[in-house]
């Protein structure tokens, strides 16, 4: 048969288009292939990363790379919805290749703890990571301690005006010594940098150190335990801080405001009821119920004639919650008996207020958040009357609270049958603790010759 033939032709066409077509295929197969296995070999370093950290940490816990070149991190929440679940992404400054793979272990090292346990924002954690590895010349306190000061300030946006300012005070204070140079590295070595730089013009065993170094060893624990902050910033033992507060060659009883007596009391009343009715009665009910002199702004009378005071002091343990007020009871002078009775019956009836600044300073409480204006405006009223300048002259030490204290010695220093520490301390609006800390060694060379007096009355007879 001739190659010629026309049908022959055809077979030979339709032959040539078949083995070309299965080379194609075949090439096209082949070349498939090699690409898969590149690419396997390329990204095996990928999924063994991947691996390593869904074994290590939890599939809660993935990295991709980005079209930067550097790492993304992936926190997938476990709420049960499977891929669904919502995530959160940060990138870290980590090359995504496989030399970085001990480095993006790493970092998930120090981040996991963060975000699961102390429950900080991926974004946060990563910045703390970040924190940890800049360079030694740069202030770590720039990068990491100043946003924990923010947040800590906010932890106190609740109190009043005035503490509130105290506390930004300390904060300014604690952010001034983290940032001289050289950096404190450690919390026993900024505690005792921030006693170097402040504690020289504060008398040694002062109240001034003791709180302010109170605050800092606040501020470093709050540093650790709520934002993820190294162990090494745990403040030192109290042992070091009662050395860096030192000893105060001072007595308790040199810091006692002194109470005002009986007969200086009663000779200021009976002035003010004739020259100023109005202080006469801020003074009567401050001196006989033991108030602090701004809790003339939260006065209440119930059935008639039970006196009433709201709370003026607010603090990390009672803020947010409604603290309801407390009865105060009358101690009267010896001679007026009835008169505190009497006061707040005249208080009730509205026939003449409180003093008008005092009054005006009320009103503003609530738009200013603070009680202390209140007080103030009091002690302004007595400077400038004559009878009270008389008395801080002949009597050494007294101040406007000499009246509340006047309260708690009478309570427990001038009765053959004195009020418990627990019933005097509830009255005043203190714990038994902090009662006892202001009064409990305070007496006079006069009350324990009395008291002497009438043991020595009782005529004990006792054989040795």
């Amino acid at each position: 048969m001739s190659w010629d033939n026309p049908e022959i032709s055809v077979c030979k066409c339709l032959l040539v288009h078949t083995i070309h077509s299965a080379l194609e295929s075949a090439l096209e197969s082949a070349l498939t292939a090699l690409i898969k296995m590149a690419s396997s070999k390329k990204d095996s370093w990928e999924l063994l990363l991947r691996k390593q950290i869904s074994a290590g940490f939890g599939r809660n816990w993935r990295v991709n790379g980005e079209q930067s070149g550097r790492t993304k991190l992936v926190f997938v929440f476990n709420e049960g919805r499977g891929e669904k679940n919502p995530r959160t992404t940060s990138t870290l400054n980590i090359p995504w290749e496989r030399q970085s793979i001990a480095k993006i272990i790493g970092a998930i090292e120090y981040i996991k703890p963060l975000v699961q346990d102390k429950n900080l924002s991926l974004a946060e954690a990563a910045k703390r990571w970040k924190a940890q590895n800049l360079p030694e010349n740069k202030k770590v306190a720039d990068v990491i301690w100043k946003d924990v000061l923010d947040e800590f300030k906010k932890t106190k946006e609740g109190l009043s005006s005035k503490t509130f300012i105290e506390w930004e005070r300390r904060v300014e204070r604690f952010e001034e010594v983290m940032n001289k140079r050289p950096s404190p590295t450690s919390g026993t070595n900024f505690v005792k940098k921030y006693a170097k730089y402040f504690f020289e013009n504060m008398p040694s065993g002062s109240d001034s150190r003791k709180r302010y170094l109170d605050s800092v060893y606040k501020i470093l624990e709050y540093g650790v335990n709520r934002h993820g902050m190294s162990e090494r910033w745990l403040p030192p033992s109290k042992e070091l801080a009662k050395e860096l507060v030192g000893v105060s060659s001072k007595t308790k009883m040199d810091g006692l405001t002194p109470p005002i007596s009986e007969a200086d009391l009663s000779l200021l009343l009976d002035t003010y009821k004739e020259e100023n009715p109005r202080l006469y009665l801020a003074v009567g009910l401050i001196a006989l119920h033991g108030l602090r002199l701004s809790e003339l702004a939260t006065l209440e009378v119930r059935d008639g004639n039970k006196l009433f005071v709201g709370s003026i002091k607010q603090n990390v343990q009672n803020q947010g919650k409604k603290i309801p007020p407390r009865r105060v009871f009358a101690l009267d002078i010896k001679g007026k008996e009835g008169l505190g009775n009497e006061l707040v019956a005249h208080y009730a009836s509205g026939l003449y207020g409180l003093p008008e600044a005092i009054e005006n300073q009320i009103k503003k409480v609530e738009e200013k958040r603070r009680f202390s204006d209140v007080g103030a405006t009091l002690t302004q009223q007595l400077n400038r009357t004559t009878i009270w300048k008389q008395l801080t002259k002949k009597s050494e030490g007294l101040t406007p609270y000499s009246l509340r204290h006047r309260w708690a010695f009478i309570a427990h220093k001038a009765s053959d049958s004195p009020i418990s520490v627990r019933d005097a301390a509830s009255s005043m609006g203190h714990t038994t603790t902090t009662h006892l800390s202001f009064y409990g060694s305070w007496t006079s060379e006069a009350s324990i010759e009395a008291a002497v007096a009438r043991h020595q009355s009782n005529n004990f007879n006792i054989e040795v």
